[in-house]
C-alpha cells in the first residue's frame, strides 16, 4: 500500500476524500456501489460528460435505481449547451465536500476524466483570460485548416504540449494555441510553474486496471448494449430539443458518430463499429494518463476485496 503517497496529508485542507478512477468500461460504477454499501460514502461524479442533462446512455450514467440507493452528486448539473470546464468542476466539487463530511459520511469521487481529478486534487495553473477575439480566431482556423495543421503550429510554439496531445485532440490543441496567442507564453510553461505538487485535500486514489485484451473485450461487448438501450433515440431527442449537432459537449464518446448516422452518413452497424473504435481509443488514452500517475493504488481484478481493505485502512485514520 502506498499510504505515504496515496493518503496525502499535505496541502490546504486535511479533510479526507476518496477518488476512484480508471478507463471506460472498467467497472467503476459497480465498484463504487460496492464500497458505498460497505462504508458511509456518498458518490460524486468525476466524469466530464455525465454533468449534462439528457446525456445518459452514451455517458453510462449510473441508473436511476443505483442513484436512489446511494446518494449521488454532480450528475445533470448543466445543460448540453452550457459546457463546463475542469476549473468550474473543481469549484462545484469543493462545495459538496464539507456538507458530506458534516453528515458523518465521506465523498467518493468516481469517473475517468483524469484532468478533472487533477483539478480537484491539486487545482489548476493560473492562466490569464483569453480574449474572445483570439478564441474565435482559433476556432475559425481549426475549421478551415484542420487539427493536423494546428497541431503542427502548436509543435512550433509549444513542443512540450504538442508531444503530449494527439493531433485529433482539437479542444486541447485549440486551448493551447489560444493561450500562446493571448500571452506569448506556452501553456506548458504555466503548468510547469504550477506543477500540481501541493494537494488540496488528504486523499486516497484507487485506480481500476484490467489486462488490455480483457478491457478491449468489455468495450466490444458494452457498446452494442448502449444502442439496444436507446442511444440513437437519446441523441435524436437532444437534437429535437434544439441543440446543434456541432455542440462542443457532443464530442463526448459516440455522440458525433450517432449524429452522423442520423444524417445518413453511416449505417447503424457502421455507427456501432465507429463508436466501439472511439471507446477503444479513449480507453488507451486513459490508461496512458493514469499509468503516468504515481499517487494511486492500482487495483487488479477482482477489485472488491482489495478496494475494501485499502479504503477501510484509509478511513480508519480519517
Amino acid at each position: 500500500m502506498v499510504q505515504a503517497d496515496v493518503g496525502r496529508s499535505g496541502g490546504n485542507d486535511r479533510r479526507p476524500i476518496l477518488v476512484l478512477v480508471g478507463p471506460t468500461a472498467s467497472g467503476k460504477t459497480s465498484l463504487s456501489l460496492e464500497l458505498a454499501r460497505r462504508f458511509p460514502l456518498e458518490i460524486v461524479n468525476l466524469d466530464a460528460s455525465q454533468l449534462y442533462v439528457g446525456m445518459d446512455i452514451g455517458t453510462a450514467k449510473p441508473s436511476a435505481a443505483e442513484r436512489a440507493e446511494i446518494p449521488h452528486h454532480l450528475f445533470d448539473v448543466s445543460m448540453p449547451d452550457r459546457p463546463l470546464n475542469a476549473g468550474v468542476y473543481a469549484g462545484l466539487a469543493d462545495q459538496l465536500i464539507a456538507p458530506i463530511l458534516e453528515r458523518g459520511r465521506w465523498p467518493l469521487f468516481v469517473g475517468g476524466t483524469g484532468l478533472y481529478a487533477k483539478a480537484l486534487l491539486f487545482g489548476l495553473a493560473t492562466i490569464p483570460e483569453v480574449p474572445a477575439a483570439i478564441r474565435d480566431s482559433i476556432i475559425g482556423r481549426m475549421k478551415q485548416e484542420g487539427s493536423a495543421a494546428l497541431h503542427a503550429r502548436l509543435a512550433e510554439v509549444d513542443p512540450v504540449t504538442a508531444r503530449r496531445l494527439p493531433p485529433a485532440d482539437t479542444q486541447r490543441i485549440s486551448r493551447a494555441l489560444e493561450v500562446f496567442e493571448a500571452t506569448g507564453t506556452p501553456i506548458s510553461a504555466f503548468q510547469e510553474e504550477h506543477r500540481f505538487q501541493v494537494p488540496r485535500y488528504r486523499y486516497l486514489k484507487l485506480c481500476v486496471q484490467w489486462p488490455r485484451p480483457v478491457l478491449r473485450q468489455r468495450i466490444v461487448e458494452r457498446v452494442p448494449g448502449m444502442f439496444e438501450a436507446g442511444f440513437v433515440r437519446e441523441v435524436e431527442a437532444l437534437l429535437a430539443s434544439g441543440y446543434p449537432p456541432e455542440l462542443r459537449t457532443f464530442k463526448a464518446l459516440g455522440y458525433r458518430e450517432v449524429i452522423e448516422h442520423l444524417e445518413g452518413r453511416s449505417t447503424l452497424s457502421e455507427c456501432i463499429e465507429r463508436v466501439t473504435l472511439r471507446h477503444l481509443q479513449y480507453a488507451r488514452r486513459q490508461e496512458t494518463w493514469f499509468n503516468r500517475e504515481s499517487d494511486s493504488e492500482r487495483l487488479a481484478p477482482p477489485f472488491g476485496k482489495r478496494a475494501v481493505e485499502i479504503a477501510g485502512s484509509f478511513l480508519e485514520q480519517a
